[in-house]
């Protein structure tokens, strides 16, 4: 069943919950998760598969009359090798597969056209601190990565309504404070049978990967079961960031928190000065990206002249 019916697990940019949303449904004993691969990431490189694709259907002659629905199943084809890679040590069970991201997302329906989707999104603010916490991560890029994560979302979401593909949002934060209604409409949308989960057992389940946890290094997140303690509290973590912090979000993303339902940002105090103030930001975020780009060429250029040279 494992390869007929797998489920994966999108997540709207890392920190988004992947991990407990998988240890969740391999609690049923009817799911499973790859070994040792705890993230596929296949859509994420997906690009080069269209165009494998794409080449392959500009070699067949024009008088063969190939139709657009042949180069679907080509995808088609390649998507189900990929799912039964990742079935061989599944068995019979269910696969649960998942990644951090949702790029690409576009492709998911053409090469898994079959196969259930699950799209986790997080609250914007507490995804951007979870991120800077586990990995010292510039907050004016994971609030950007947040927006795009969360415009294909939605664009996906409006270029598949109606249709016949299996795909299901889920709020972290509905799985955390509403679990068991929560965890039940999951397992009906799966068509997973719900008599056979344990909730009250799965609710008890560790944590991993949080961003309180640390390695023996001190540095990255500890990827080790912990005990879910009284303490752990991951939504509303954003509540202690300064004004300026949550007025550079509401300018980044802001107007995809009310699209899935949270909190707004706070009042502007200031409109003009809030409009002057992020535009220089942006303006200094470009010219930074523009810098980081031409000292990248600058070293490739230079490595490829040391092994030239070697």
């Amino acid at each position: 069943m494992g390869n007929t019916q797998p489920i994966f697990i999108l997540g709207v940019m890392p920190r988004s919950g992947t991990n407990f949303l998988s240890d969740l449904l391999c609690h049923h004993p009817d799911c499973a998760a790859p070994t040792p691969i705890a993230e596929d990431n296949l859509l994420y490189y997906s690009d080069a598969l269209f165009e494998y694709v794409d080449l392959v259907g500009r070699s067949w002659r024009r008088e063969w009359q190939v139709g657009d629905k042949k180069r679907e199943l080509l995808a088609h084809s390649i998507g189900s090798g990929l799912i039964e890679f990742l079935c061989e040590d599944v068995g019979e069970e269910r696969l649960v597969t998942k990644s951090t991201t949702v790029h690409n997302l576009p492709n998911f329906v053409l090469l898994f056209p079959d196969a259930h989707l699950l799209i986790l999104i997080r609250d914007g603010r507490d995804t951007v601190e979870s991120l800077g916490k586990s990995w010292n991560v510039p907050q004016e890029w994971a609030m950007r990565r947040w927006a795009d994560g969360a415009r294909l979302i939605l664009e996906f979401l409006k270029e598949n309504h109606g249709s016949h593909h299996k795909y299901l949002v889920i709020r972290y934060e509905n799985l955390v404070c509403n679990f068991r209604d929560e965890v039940q409409r999951i397992l009906t949308f799966l068509d997973l049978d719900v008599s056979r989960y344990d909730p009250d057992a799965a609710e008890q389940l560790p944590v991993r990967g949080s961003s309180t946890s640390r390695g023996r290094s001190g540095v990255g997140v500890d990827w080790m079961p912990r005990e879910k303690t009284a303490d752990f509290k991951p939504i509303g973590r954003w509540h202690r960031w300064s004004r300026q912090k949550q007025e550079r979000f509401r300018w980044i993303a802001g107007t995809y928190l009310a699209s899935f339902g949270y909190e707004p940002a706070m009042p502007l105090t200031s409109p003009a000065l809030y409009a002057i103030r992020n535009t220089i930001l942006d303006m200094w975020w470009l010219i930074g990206g523009i810098g980081r780009a031409i000292a990248g060429k600058a070293k490739r250029t230079m490595r490829t002249y040391r092994d030239a040279s070697s």
